[in-house]
């Protein structure tokens, strides 16, 4: 089954510089085959699995709701989930195709992903609102249309997108331990990248914990790979060689450039 994964960091409204939402069918298109002109290929990725990863970078700010380009970036979400037949440039996915390919989304599997910051003190508050003794009461449910969870999204997203969505996996934040997993793991793929440059990156261990701890709250896993790209930094312009072990004063300064959830969540 072919699946595909598309960052919507920089998905805007069709018409506007970046990616639009249509280009996730179109990676679809390349996992299944790459070539839009073979209607086998396009019948193949219409039945596939299509991830959207960060799909949070389109939410409603708190206090302000959806701007325009991400109320217009919701709207073709929608086209795609109602399973309408959207048209796809060929030639962005193979430059000797010409014309437009017939993409029908009814038959796609859509899976959204994205990190909501203060999503636990949404829930909360909506309980708190609903145990208050005003109003109707629904049972409680986990995880179903109705259900706390899925009108704390709706603080988020649209309604109407919300109501589309068939169901909503909450994950629990990564531990301290698991976070520094990953940070041992995203400094191994470095000195992958590193290996022909006789290059190699060490971490203390409290190194490592204190960048895990400064991750645990809304960071989570990007947060961490973003405090080890600021580390390498210096390390890639400056054209070091040799076994490099950056000092925990170093890694404080990365904390602090790092700078706030909100400017990248």
């Amino acid at each position: 089954m072919p699946h595909a994964i598309f960052d919507c960091s920089t998905v805007t409204q069709t018409g506007y510089v970046g990616c639009s939402v249509t280009d996730g069918c179109r990676a679809l298109i390349r996992a299944a085959g790459g070539d839009p002109r073979n209607q086998e290929t396009v019948g193949k990725a219409r039945y596939g699995i299509l991830v959207y990863d960060e799909v949070s970078k389109k939410r409603a700010r708190q206090g302000s709701g959806l701007d325009i380009s991400s109320s217009s970036v919701m709207a073709e979400f929608l086209t795609l989930m109602e399973g309408n037949l959207v048209t796809l440039d060929a030639h962005y996915m193979d430059r000797q195709a010409t014309g437009g390919v017939q993409f029908n989304s009814n038959g796609t599997m859509f899976v959204f992903c994205g990190l909501l910051p203060d999503f636990d003190k949404v829930v909360a508050g909506i309980k708190r609102r609903k145990s208050s003794g005003l109003g109707f009461h629904p049972e409680q449910c986990e995880v179903k249309k109705g259900s706390d969870i899925y009108e704390a999204f709706s603080e988020y997203f649209p309604s109407e997108y919300v109501n589309r969505l068939s169901a909503i996996v909450p994950f629990q934040p990564l531990t301290v331990p698991a976070l520094s997993k990953i940070v041992c793991r995203v400094i191994q793929e470095y000195n992958q990248l590193f290996i022909n440059d006789g290059l190699k990156i060490c971490l203390s261990d409290h190194a490592i914990t204190e960048i895990a701890q400064y991750c645990s709250g809304d960071l989570q896993a990007r947060g961490a790979k973003l405090v080890i790209s600021a580390l390498m930094e210096p390390v890639i312009f400056e054209g070091m060689t040799g076994n490099i072990e950056i000092r925990d004063s170093t890694v404080m300064d990365a904390l602090e450039r790092v700078g706030s959830v909100e400017g990248f969540v």
